[in-house]
């Protein structure tokens, strides 16, 4: 925050707070500043300011982003938080997490913890939601791109991918062990992942 002229009133760095608020210098109340443009931000404390300067020019930055994060962990190649600094879709979380592995469930579980905030020319306006809400969200449709399937996250959010349920394939085969169960999948193809019977199989 810097004030033309008036460096006791500037300060280098002001801190968002998780409700959205700044305490800015010479000013009692807190002022909003989620869902306002840095132009609007400095417009806001200028007219506060007008209480002390007839003429206050504000000029407002942002410095750092630190969001709070979302958390992704699961069959994914790169678990882990993620720090938003913009809005960030479901897909695009999981590309930030390298993609999902070739073991991956045909679902992924998204749990809410946190009510939607959006803004309205400026207003914030709340979503009333239930606490730790979860959806299940079908990994096909979402890798296809139905944007139906592909939310975007908001803070606290965590997104769990998980591994794909498992068949085993034992006796007179080349290869007996487990594999993935894919959707869809038949017997026949089944036991092609194991190389097929032996030729000593009954």
């Amino acid at each position: 925050l810097r004030v033309l002229g008036e460096p006791e009133m500037s300060a280098s760095s002001l801190k968002v707070s998780a409700a959205g608020f700044i305490q800015v210098p010479f000013v009692d109340e807190d002022i909003r500043a989620q869902c306002l443009t840095e132009r609007e931000l400095s417009a806001v404390i200028s007219d506060r300011l007008k209480k002390h300067l007839k003429y206050p020019e504000v000029h407002v930055g942002v410095k750092e982003y630190n969001s709070i994060p979302v958390s992704i962990i699961g069959a994914v190649n790169q678990p882990g938080r993620f720090r938003m600094e913009r809005r960030v879709s479901l897909l695009e979380l999981i590309t930030f997490a390298g993609g999902v592995k070739t073991e991956s469930g045909k679902a992924v579980t998204l749990v809410r913890q946190s009510a939607e905030v959006q803004c309205d020319q400026g207003r914030v306006v709340v979503a009333d939601v239930e606490q730790d809400m979860v959806e299940v969200i079908s990994l096909k449709s979402l890798l296809q791109g139905e944007s139906a399937q592909n939310p975007m996250m908001r803070p606290g959010d965590i997104v769990i991918v998980p591994v794909a349920d498992v068949f085993y394939v034992a006796g007179d085969v080349p290869r007996p062990n487990s594999f993935v169960l894919r959707e869809g999948m038949t017997f026949t193809q089944a036991l092609a992942q194991a190389g097929g019977p032996s030729p000593t199989a009954k």
